[in-house]
């Protein structure tokens, strides 16, 4: 919008990314919870902030509240702590593409020799079956809506992980001091045997212990026809998080419908 914006409007844009479930953001504490995750304290006047900017856009009235917020005001899960910028993604984030492997294994053997590896790693596809009678069950994740029974957010993962119909990629531990912050992209090369197909990206923190808690995720729903001749592209999933030393980072495949293979292809991320 600040590039494409008329007047005034294009800068008076502003960016806030917090640690938060949908429209619970004045919920946060000292320890703000997020499904089983304690986030820290993600406190921020939210409400001056927001009161703010409909002064200033809506009436065309000052605001001090504005003039001292900066462009982009953006949560760190994982270190837990509130950075600012001028755009986003910050300065100085570099894009980074990752590919999937799959080992040839069974699941769970596949899921321990399988990651994602940087350019020039081996791509071969992977393959599941769906039945629709038996779908994947989501644990945390969004929740449109107060969420009174705490359902959204993240959760331990490893339950869902141990099924046959999703495909699991994990990356080597990661050195202390790894930070994504900006777009990422899954990009998966495609086929099923049923008309209508639904897939599902989730980005997963594993921890040392195994713990793998769901950081964010990308759903689209495809056609056959839409998608046999071209590759598909998942929504972007933006999630600023910092990873502490010997931690790992997996991206988790699912499919909506029936049985549908997944040729691994470039999906990038900044940070």
């Amino acid at each position: 919008m600040r590039k494409t914006a008329k007047g005034d409007a294009a800068n008076q844009q502003r960016l806030i990314i917090a640690p938060v479930g949908h429209c619970t953001f004045n919920g946060s504490t000292e320890q703000t919870i997020v499904g089983e995750r304690d986030m820290g304290d993600a406190r921020l006047n939210y409400q001056d902030i927001m009161y703010g900017f409909f002064d200033l856009t809506l009436k065309g009235t000052p605001s001090a509240v504005m003039e001292s917020q900066p462009r982009v005001r953006y949560y760190t899960m994982g270190n837990n702590k509130w950075n600012s910028s001028d755009v986003w993604p910050p300065q100085g984030a570099t894009p980074v593409t990752y590919y999937l492997a799959s080992g040839g294994a069974e699941y769970l053997e596949r899921r321990r020799r399988s990651h994602a590896e940087q350019a020039g790693g081996d791509r071969n596809s992977g393959q599941v079956h769906y039945d629709p009678m038996d779908p994947v069950p989501t644990l945390g994740g969004y929740r449109v809506g107060s969420d009174p029974q705490g359902r959204g957010g993240s959760f331990d993962q490893r339950k869902i992980e141990e099924r046959k119909d999703v495909l699991v990629y994990t990356s080597e531990p990661f050195t202390a001091g790894n930070e994504v912050a900006g777009p990422i992209t899954p990009t998966l090369y495609v086929s099923s045997d049923v008309k209508d197909t639904d897939f599902t990206v989730r980005i997963i923190d594993v921890y040392p212990d195994g713990r793998a808690f769901n950081l964010d995720e990308s759903i689209q729903g495809w056609r056959t026809a839409e998608f046999t001749a071209q590759p598909y592209r998942g929504t972007t999933i933006a999630t600023p998080w910092a990873w502490p030393g010997f931690s790992r980072v997996s991206l988790r495949n699912r499919s909506q419908r029936s049985s549908w293979s997944a040729r691994a292809s470039p999906s990038s991320s900044s940070g």
